[in-house]
């Protein structure tokens, strides 16, 4: 993993520490962030695709599902390519980021019974989708 600067020093140009920013660690990604971020679907497909392993692939869908309204364009994808699970495995991991934001990251006692009921709604959406792409393709993780 690299290591960010970011002048942290009192304008010393020293490190401030490790960047966990995986954009700045790998900043190969920056342009799969963009497209979703403009909503380009076929950028994001194209870059998905050409991810040389199962492993890379998964980070970078665990990535794009941090992305705050990209699930428009999944939902849409999914929509117009019943048959293809990436627009509805992307889906289905930005619904559970979305649950678990609802719910929020305070301690259960602290959470109110409506948070957790629509917490829970997220991520039965995301179980009905991943449900049906694994059924569909029981042998890969590849789209």
């Amino acid at each position: 993993m690299r290591v960010g600067t970011t002048g942290g020093g009192h304008g010393t140009g020293t490190p401030a520490g490790p960047s966990f920013d995986p954009y700045v660690t790998l900043p190969e990604l920056v342009p799969l962030r963009t497209a979703a971020r403009a909503g380009d679907r076929p950028a994001v497909r194209s870059y998905l695709v050409a991810l040389d392993s199962v492993e890379r692939l998964s980070f970078a869908v665990g990535l794009l599902a941090e992305e705050d309204g990209t699930e428009a364009m999944y939902e849409k994808a999914a929509a117009e390519h019943p048959g293809d699970p990436l627009p509805r495995t992307l889906l289905a991991d930005r619904y559970v980021r979305i649950g678990w934001a609802v719910r929020s990251g305070a301690r259960a006692q602290h959470v109110s019974r409506d948070r957790f009921d629509r917490c829970h709604e997220w991520l039965r959406r995301a179980e009905r989708i991943l449900i049906e792409v694994c059924a569909e393709q029981p042998g890969g993780a590849r789209p």
